[in-house]
């Protein structure tokens, strides 16, 4: 196995800070955990953060305006002086989902996997990490709705999957090392 890691960012590097979701980073509450990681790319790494136009908006206005979500996603590819992973950066890796706290209804969890099997990224890893489902909702039904997509539609019946992993929006939490070597040893 060939192990294809993204180049590493350089000093004046610069990436794009986005809030695709939740926006919480622009609320005041929490504005400061957000500038002290910003400060701390910015300063240790020297690596230039580049704010899209509705980051930093707050939760409210993020969460009604999603066409506002998508324009700066649009933007930040549009940017070539944005660093961004080449596409086989999925090939041979591990791919980590969780479902958070928002615990997605079951139609929209089938997308979103079906999603990623539709863009070839499920053909092209060695496994996929699924963290433990909030309050485990649906603990039965995503496990099932990942089965059916995974082994009976994409016929990836090799592709190791472990389900109930203590890791995202959980506890207790272990930590992930993104960007690491690891191995899912499907015989323990």
């Amino acid at each position: 196995m060939n192990f294809i890691k993204p180049n590493r960012l350089q000093k004046g590097d610069k990436i794009a800070a986005i809030s695709l979701s939740w926006g919480g980073a622009g609320d005041k509450e929490i504005l400061w955990r957000y500038n002290l990681g910003k400060k701390r790319l910015e300063e240790e790494f020297g690596i230039i953060v580049v704010e899209m136009e509705n980051t930093l908006k707050g939760s409210k206005y993020i969460y009604e305006h999603p066409e506002k979500r998508s324009e700066d996603l649009m933007n930040a590819f549009k940017d070539k002086s944005i660093k961004w992973p080449k596409e086989n950066i999925w090939r041979n890796a591990i791919l980590f989902l969780e479902t958070s706290e928002e615990m997605p209804e079951l139609n929209h969890f089938e997308r979103l996997i079906r999603n990623y099997g539709s863009q070839g990224i499920l053909e092209k890893i060695n496994g996929i990490i699924i963290g433990k489902p909030y309050d485990n909702k649906y603990y039965d039904e995503y496990k099932n709705i990942i089965l059916k997509i995974v082994r009976d539609e994409l016929k990836l019946n090799d592709l190791p999957i472990m389900y109930n992993m203590n890791f995202g929006h959980t506890s207790p939490m272990i930590t992930i090392p993104y960007g690491a070597i690891g191995e899912i040893d499907c015989d323990k």
